[in-house]
């Protein structure tokens, strides 16, 4: 059967005839009409009349969390109760997700929703990974990330996490600067209760832009047989700086830390020497890095001194 690309709302309403599955879009043009009502449909579940176990669960797998809304999902309708996935080569990233870390990630959210419904519905999930061989997801081939297997089972122990698939969840409406109240905060900190978690809040301005800075846009390069990350790259430098991962150099042992950073979340067993800084959270730069490699960092990204 041919490949299909799955999308939220050309999934809307489906005509089936023989053997064959076809998907047509609920209202042309939906993605400029304006009319919420349609951008939801697809959180109202499967049609009342459906009994092809196959969409049943397809329609919970399209509402999985995906990169950029992309919804890089292809399905190969294979058997009466099976089907294969495939990454949609269509939807890459290639400028936000070169790697395609996070296109791969939505394939197991994706695969997760499907479980969660099959069980739902009575239905024992068998899925096997890569089953044409893997691939290094720098070049996402053209192989199936999964194929997938259901068959009725009455044993299937539903789990309680089906009732919120379709409850939809993104926020897209945009952030303010609105400072947290007293009370939020409060509620904040007595929300986090697992002991092996701490939860810490700062609205230290620097403190927020040196964070910003390292989490926005990082890019984790790895080695392509063991995927051991080797060095990242962060949007405030870009590909002109390299944070190199000290363990996988040869002689690692020639450079121990001189400073150690969100110590906050640091496990007990990690001891920092005395006298050394550490911080719960990141630190100001310019306290703390030599004058030379102030004046280097400034001259690699064409800074004024």
């Amino acid at each position: 059967m041919k490949k299909t690309g799955v999308n939220r709302r050309n999934f809307i309403k489906v005509m089936t005839g023989g053997s064959s599955i076809i998907l047509i879009p609920s209202v042309l043009g939906a993605c400029n009409s304006g009319d919420s009502k349609i951008w939801l449909e697809g959180w109202n579940g499967p049609m009342a009349d459906e009994t092809d176990i196959r969409w049943i669960v397809l329609s919970y797998a399209i509402l999985a969390a995906n990169p950029h809304n992309t919804q890089p999902w292809i399905v190969d309708l294979t058997g009466p109760g099976s089907l294969d996935l495939y990454v949609d080569q269509q939807r890459l990233l290639p400028e936000t997700d070169p790697l395609a870390r996070q296109i791969h990630i939505s394939q197991g959210t994706f695969l997760e929703n499907l479980k969660l419904a099959a069980q739902q519905y009575g239905y024992r999930t068998n899925i096997i990974y890569f089953p044409k061989g893997e691939y290094v997801n720098a070049v996402v081939e053209d192989r199936p990330v999964a194929s997938v297997t259901l068959s009725p089972d009455a044993s299937e122990i539903k789990d309680p996490l089906y009732d919120v698939i379709l409850r939809r969840q993104s926020n897209k409406r945009g952030y303010t600067e609105m400072p947290l109240s007293a009370d939020q905060l409060v509620r904040l900190r007595t929300f986090q209760t697992d002991p092996r978690l701490q939860l810490t809040i700062s609205d230290d301005a620097s403190v927020r832009n040196e964070l910003s800075e390292i989490m926005i846009d990082q890019n984790i390069f790895r080695c392509p047989d063991c995927r051991i990350a080797l060095w990242s790259n962060y949007s405030g430098a870009g590909d002109k700086v390299h944070f190199v991962r000290v363990g996988t150099l040869d002689e690692a042992h020639r450079l121990p830390p001189d400073i150690h950073i969100f110590t906050a979340s640091k496990q007990p067993w990690i001891v920092i020497p005395d006298g050394q800084p550490a911080f719960k959270e990141y630190y100001e730069r310019e306290k703390y890095w030599p004058e030379e490699s102030l004046t280097r960092r400034k001259q690699v990204l064409g800074l004024p001194n």
